[in-house]
């Protein structure tokens, strides 16, 4: 089987970055998840997500320290913006966190699911208080880092 890899240019998320292309998550790691496990891709669903990608620049997120380490926020809110997230916003959580996640309003999975796909062992989660077109990334001391 024969299958492109599902991306897009990267000037939707950087402007300025017309040379390059990204890949679109969260389906490449879908892709490379299957090829690793030796079992066929579902072809139809990437086609059909390669037709209307979730870039990450429409990606908003809010990033809450919930390490009680000073900066951790800060840092991975940089390394977002670095992959063309926009981060609206930067603080600390009420409560501790034991394990990272980005959390998300009801509509608003796929974008939540474009994000964690990026933090390596990170998972989404619905968030009844979570309201409108914002994610929170909620750091726990497991943050992966965004890659």
């Amino acid at each position: 089987m024969r299958l492109t890899l599902p991306n897009y240019a990267r000037e939707a998320d950087v402007p300025s970055d017309r040379a390059n292309v990204v890949w679109q998550y969260p389906q490449a790691a879908d892709l490379f998840d299957a090829m690793a496990e030796d079992r066929e891709p579902d072809r139809k669903a990437l086609v059909a997500a390669a037709a209307d990608p979730v870039h990450a620049r429409s990606v908003r997120v809010r990033v809450l320290n919930g390490t009680g380490v000073a900066g951790r926020a800060a840092q991975a809110a940089e390394e977002l913006r670095d992959l063309g997230y926009t981060v609206v916003g930067t603080g600390n959580a009420p409560d501790r966190a034991d394990r990272t996640a980005v959390l998300h309003a009801p509509g608003m999975a796929d974008h939540a699911r474009v994000l964690a796909s990026r933090l390596d062992g990170v998972t989404a989660h619905p968030d009844e208080q979570s309201a409108g077109q914002v994610l929170t990334l909620a750091i726990g001391p497991d943050y992966p880092g965004a890659a």
